[in-house]
């Protein structure tokens, strides 16, 4: 019997195998990515806490375990056509499958902040083994405040927070000459240190006495 098997059998060309095989790649190189590398990306990119992206994955685990996967798996056992059960699955839900595993790196914004979130002029300096960084604001919040940043290790940063607003906040001012595109705003922070810890704050702003680039000081308090 087995003897009449290994005659009969037909030797499996090298195209085959590839294509085989590539069946396999294919969907390792979506499971295997999300594997590695979905936490990190939440994580560290993204910048969700480790504790949310935690109870995202293990919430989707658990509805693909114990709903999504049996599901699937008796429409397909119940499946008839001239491809067999498993064909039509594989090849009808490549695309959607693809289209899937982009959409889970995506990142949309969900806040109400601004969605150009940049900044500019960063002074940074180091105090009680953090990395702090004080900017103007370009997008964050709006493009007339100030914002403040910290960090352990320079690399992830907090979510910043309003370090100083406007000049409408502090002074009142004639309004603007139509010349003057940056007006009332304060630019170019830079911090002065009296034993170790930030004392007055200097910036520049278009306005002032003589409607051009003026130095506004704070002392911080």
């Amino acid at each position: 019997m087995n003897s009449k098997t290994i005659a009969g059998s037909q030797k499996l060309s090298v195209l085959e195998k590839v294509g085989y095989s590539l069946g396999d790649l294919a969907a390792n190189l979506v499971f295997q990515t999300l594997m590695t590398y979905l936490a990190y990306f939440y994580t560290d990119i993204y910048g969700l806490e480790p504790k949310h992206a935690s109870v995202i994955m293990l919430t989707v685990g658990l509805i693909a375990a114990f709903g999504f996967n049996p599901v699937i798996g008796a429409l397909a056992d119940r499946t008839r056509s001239k491809w067999g059960k498993f064909r039509p699955w594989i090849l009808f839900t490549a695309i959607p499958l693809g289209v899937i595993a982009l959409l889970a790196f995506s990142t949309p914004d969900f806040s109400y902040k601004g969605n150009n979130c940049q900044f500019e002029d960063a002074f940074v300096w180091q105090e009680k083994k953090k990395i702090k960084m004080i900017a103007r604001d370009m997008g964050f919040f709006n493009h007339e405040d100030g914002i403040l940043m910290q960090s352990k290790h320079g690399l992830k940063w907090d979510l910043p927070k309003i370090a100083y607003y406007g000049a409408d906040k502090y002074i009142q001012q004639p309004p603007p000459p139509a010349y003057l595109k940056k007006y009332g705003r304060f630019e170019r922070p830079q911090l002065l240190f009296l034993n170790g810890k930030p004392a007055y704050l200097f910036t520049a702003s278009q306005g002032g006495k003589y409607m051009t680039s003026s130095s506004f000081i704070f002392k911080i308090v």
